[in-house]
């Protein structure tokens, strides 16, 4: 800047000294725009105003001597820091969102949406989707189409229990499954542990026990 209006003052602004003060004819009514002064060197600009019928004006916002803006603080830890709660308009663009608090809840009035179609939340149905923009069901999964065989793009849900449970969920061009690994059997029951099916590693089918002693095993008769 070439052209500018100067003020010196050898107080800083909480000693009533460098700054503009606006007011109106209620001396109730006022605010102001100063520099106080930093440690070593640097000054920060801060924007004070006054409550109800306070005649001591507080600061409710400082930009600081290397760019940063605090809205009710005094120690900006990012380029832009709120403390208390804030309001954006319509939208908002960052390249990352990150929660410091780890007792509050992060609430959004809207839908949800991750890259698209990596996570979204479809607040009109209530419905989550991973892999599709348009959730279809209250939890829906999709996969790249035409996934080959045996890969890991053909397991839309990965279960995972310690090193060796491991189940997985998914379809290909030919079939739909749900398969297990690691040679584990493939329970079906209901409550109480009562089996009702048992896909052995080998290739036996109980129904009814655990241990099938054949291709098919059937408990209780059929």
């Amino acid at each position: 800047l070439s052209d500018f209006v100067e003020l010196r003052t050898t107080v800083g602004l909480n000693g009533g000294g460098m700054g503009i003060l606006w007011q109106g004819t209620d001396a109730f009514n006022m605010a102001r725009i100063g520099v106080r002064e930093s440690s070593g060197y640097g000054g920060n600009i801060v924007f004070e105003t006054n409550l109800g019928n306070d005649l001591i004006t507080s600061e409710v916002m400082r930009i600081t001597s290397s760019g940063s803006v605090g809205i009710g603080t005094t120690s900006p830890y990012a380029k832009l820091s709120v403390e208390g709660s804030s309001a954006l308009g319509n939208s908002a663009l960052a390249g990352y969102f990150t929660a410091t608090s780890t007792t509050a809840t992060s609430t959004f009035a809207g839908g949800l949406a991750v890259e698209t179609s990596g996570l979204v939340y479809d607040y009109s149905t209530g419905n989550v989707g991973i892999g599709t923009a348009a959730p279809a069901n209250l939890f829906h999964v999709k996969t790249a189409t035409g996934a080959t065989v045996g890969t890991d793009a053909t397991y839309a849900v990965r279960i995972t229990q310690g090193s060796t449970g491991l189940i997985t969920i998914g379809s290909d061009v030919s079939y739909d499954y749900i398969q297990s690994w690691n040679d584990r059997p493939l329970q079906l029951n209901n409550q109480g542990n009562n089996v009702l099916l048992v896909a052995g590693g080998s290739g036996s089918v109980g129904i009814g026990e655990t241990a099938p002693g054949s291709k098919l095993s059937v408990s209780g008769g059929a």
